[in-house]
């Protein structure tokens, strides 16, 4: 009689273990699932305004200039470079 008993008490404790264990593990997974969602910074580059809102701060009448795919067209002036004074040998 006692063995039966033990046997169903070690039958019963089993079955509340492996429900403990699968309750826990369902706890994990939404965990993981609900702390996994974190925001994380845009790839824009350093554009952070819209160009038609960067065109209105800086008063231009043009909105290119400030578009991202438009910035390469934008043609920068370099400084002639002073002639080089190369004294030649005679």
């Amino acid at each position: 009689m006692i063995e039966i008993m033990a046997w169903l008490f070690y039958k019963v404790l089993k079955i509340k273990i492996m429900k403990l264990i699968k309750r826990l593990a369902f706890v994990f997974v939404c965990a993981m699932i609900v702390f996994s969602c974190v925001p994380r910074p845009h790839a824009h580059g350093k554009h952070k305004v819209p160009q038609g809102h960067a065109k209105k701060m800086s008063g231009s009448k043009s909105a290119r200039p400030h578009a991202p795919g438009q910035v390469k067209k934008v043609k920068h002036h370099k400084a002639p470079k002073p002639p080089k004074n190369h004294k030649h040998k005679r």
